[in-house]
């Protein structure tokens, strides 16, 4: 089944439209061919009949007035089904984490305690006057941890901003579920970025109950496994081996 929606555009106002069904798929041109023909036949009754009642009167008729009493049944007749609009969610456009500017207020309060990961590269330090990060929920506060912003003037790898992020996690965090959200992106990132296809990482507590907030990492094979550990190694990660995989741990001092 496929759906369409055909609509009549105001010039000021939102356009008013319908929701149809049909078992055959067809392009907008075909589409719109379709729903001229049926407009066409909706036009032809309305000539054929021998006297305008009521309410039908031609100095009156507009193209709404097709499109709601006529248009939906004749649409049938070429194998539509319309589709009835229970309830409609509409959501405020707008920014949502930052302060000022045009806003979703309910959304922005809704979320103003989660912990968002740091960009890439600040846009902002290309506009003047520019003092830092504006979005309050990577500013360190009591229950997050800081990263470093990223420099991008010093001779770096592939690797170093999400080296950076997962140093920082075992450093300075507390290791609350968000953080551990971030810090596991990160790793997977870093395999990704290096070229590991088959992988699996968690966070959390094992079944033992001893690793609580670190990171696991699971590889396909014992080389691509090796490997990894090495680069980490050389990064300064604290490693512990386990049955099926490995768990970073910390950070060497």
């Amino acid at each position: 089944m496929y759906f369409y929606r055909i609509e009549v555009y105001h010039s000021f106002t939102e356009p008013t439209y319908m929701i149809m069904s049909h078992k055959y798929y067809f392009d907008n041109h075909q589409l719109n061919v379709i729903v001229q023909e049926a407009f066409d036949e909706c036009i032809e009754k309305y000539c054929d009949k021998p006297l305008l009642e009521k309410g039908e009167e031609a100095c009156r008729m507009e193209v709404e007035t097709i499109f709601e009493e006529y248009l939906p049944l004749q649409l049938k007749n070429h194998g539509f089904k319309i589709i009835k609009i229970n309830e409609t969610c509409s959501i405020r456009s707008g920014v949502l984490f930052v302060d000022g500017g045009a806003g979703n207020s309910v959304l922005k309060n809704r979320y103003k305690d989660k912990i968002l990961p740091p960009c890439r590269k600040c846009i902002r330090k290309e506009y003047d006057g520019y003092n830092g990060c504006i979005v309050p929920n990577i500013v360190k506060t009591p229950n997050r941890y800081y990263i470093e912003p990223f420099d991008e003037k010093e001779e770096n790898t592939k690797d170093d901003f999400n080296i950076s992020v997962l140093k920082q996690y075992f450093i300075n965090s507390n290791r609350l579920v968000e953080e551990s959200r971030i810090a596991d992106t990160a790793l997977e990132n870093i395999l990704n970025d290096n070229d590991f296809k088959n992988f699996y990482t968690k966070w959390g507590v094992d079944t033992d109950g001893i690793h609580d907030g670190d990171i696991f990492c699971e590889l396909d094979t014992d080389k691509d496994k090796e490997k990894f550990k090495k680069l980490l190694d050389d990064y300064g990660f604290v490693l512990e081996d386990d049955e099926d995989g490995f768990w970073i741990t910390g950070v060497k001092e």
